[in-house]
């Protein structure tokens, strides 16, 4: 009896991996997909899935590729033609093992890729339901096999996303029954981060998104993402995501360095993003031709509708600081083309419709300041006061100027004076230059270890109900908060 006992126990455990077996091809055909070499990992999916059509890891591998083309293109007709695999492939996956960890995971893994692609071409309430169904998924699984490491980086990522939810979409996580904190799903990260298992690298890379756009980003994440693609040289997908995140820490240089060194071929993904990221960087650098080139490149291939109002928006800041004939034919263009739903676009769509041009000055200092040129954003507006600028707007602008610079130079003091001064010019009007003063006066007061201080700001940062950057600015101050919660 004990040894049919033990036969039908190794033929479960060889039926289970035998229906999901991440076998080496398949591995690498996961790290080409990663990399942006979609269609080589396609193709070695395809001749896996003709040795063994019902391989659970094969047919999720499948769906990983959509998600990465879909994301990468933001091509609609693509997305139109590749909708339907979504189903089939559940179809597929649920007459599969039962008994197996990843039953119920690559369901899940599925069901949040199509979320996230649904979300990117705006069916949101579609999106949200593929989320809740994942996060349970997710949770039923976990109970069932608590040390299913695979699991977390899913889990992990969700229990972030929710712990730092903007404002707008609490009623879907409270009406959906979904729980987790920042914490929480960080330390699941990097449980999977710290493992040898394929999914290192897809942890590794979402830690580090997380700190660059959720968290505070700053040098240690900026070196995670370089030893990242020290590792992985080939992969064009995190070369990029680490000159963006550059970027976003006010290093567009290192982000200029690390574009220009990236990995290039006819095998790779088409990312035309980095004609954008590029424009950018020589838009801050004061390079106004070479900016201008890039940011028609991109508009010449890019089949999207994301970043489109933006870079109209750059033309025309690149036509106006140039003293140019009719910089205002762009914001034409501006109102015309694209959507908001990121905040850069959402910026440059409501500024084409007030036309309220800033002063040049002020505008100059942003540019070079974003960018981490800091003496020129200094130099840019060295030779004013206050009181030199007629509009109230103007007045909170050059206050958040001047603070973002001193804060970046470490003149603490003279930053946390402009901040607090900034607040006050934007209150009524609800500038972001106040919510963000905000958001900074916390950082600068957890970091000096006053807590309450720091609390007092991060929710200021919150009160703000309206301007263009207010998801961003309240995911970090969201973030913040869980934070000091578990200090």
């Amino acid at each position: 009896m004990r040894f049919f006992l033990i036969l039908l126990l190794t033929l479960v455990v060889f039926s289970a991996s035998a229906a999901f077996r991440f076998t080496p091809a398949l591995e690498e055909a996961y790290f080409n997909i990663l990399a942006l070499k979609v269609d080589k990992g396609s193709q070695l999916i395809q001749e896996e899935l003709r040795k063994d059509p019902q391989n659970g890891i094969a047919i999720y591998l499948e769906n990983y590729a959509d998600l990465i083309r879909l994301l990468i293109t933001e091509n609609k007709d693509t997305y139109h033609w590749l909708s339907g695999n979504e189903n089939n492939r559940l179809e597929k996956i649920s007459r599969l093992e039962k008994e197996s960890p990843y039953y119920l995971f690559c369901q899940a893994e599925i069901k949040l890729q199509w979320a996230f692609i649904k979300l990117k071409f705006g069916e949101e309430l579609s999106a949200a339901w593929s989320i809740r169904q994942a996060y349970k998924l997710l949770e039923q699984n976990q109970k069932k096999f608590p040390e299913f490491l695979p699991n977390k980086k899913s889990l992990g990522l969700l229990h972030v996303l929710i712990g730092s939810v903007p404002e707008k979409y609490n009623w879907v996580i409270n009406s959906a029954g979904m729980q987790g904190t920042v914490t929480e799903g960080l330390q699941e990260l990097q449980a999977v981060q710290n493992c040898n298992l394929p999914f290192s690298l897809e942890s590794s890379l979402l830690l580090s998104m997380i700190h660059t756009y959720i968290l505070k980003s700053g040098k240690e994440t900026l070196s995670g993402f370089e030893r990242i693609c020290q590792t992985y040289p080939d992969n064009l997908l995190a070369h990029f995501v680490y000159a963006s995140a550059a970027m976003k820490e006010g290093r567009s240089e290192l982000a200029l360095t690390v574009l220009q060194g990236r990995p290039t071929g006819h095998g790779y993904l088409p990312l035309h993003l980095i004609a954008y990221r590029k424009g950018e960087i020589f838009l801050q650098k004061g390079q106004y031709e070479e900016a201008q080139k890039q940011y028609t490149l991109f508009l010449m291939n890019y089949k999207g509708q994301n970043f489109l109002k933006d870079t109209y928006y750059k033309l025309f800041l690149i036509q106006w600081l140039t003293n140019q004939p009719s910089p205002e034919q762009y914001l034409d263009d501006v109102l015309t083309i694209g959507q908001t739903v990121t905040e850069a676009d959402k910026y440059a769509h409501k500024f084409a419709e007030t036309k309220v041009l800033p002063h040049k000055s002020l505008m100059k200092s942003r540019l070079s300041f974003d960018g981490g040129y800091y003496p020129e954003a200094a130099d840019a507006i060295g030779n004013f006061t206050e009181s030199s600028f007629p509009q109230e707007k103007d007045k909170a602008e050059f206050n958040y100027r001047k603070a973002r610079i001193f804060h970046k130079t470490e003149r603490i003091t003279e930053a946390i004076t402009h901040y607090e001064r900034t607040i006050q010019l934007s209150e009524e009007e609800q500038y972001y230059f106040g919510a963000n003063a905000a958001l900074q006066l916390g950082y600068i007061y957890q970091q000096q270890g006053q807590l309450a201080q720091a609390r007092k700001y991060y929710e200021k940062a919150l009160s703000y109900k309206k301007h263009e950057y207010k998801n961003s600015i309240n995911n970090k101050a969201k973030a913040a908060l869980s934070e000091l919660d578990t200090e």
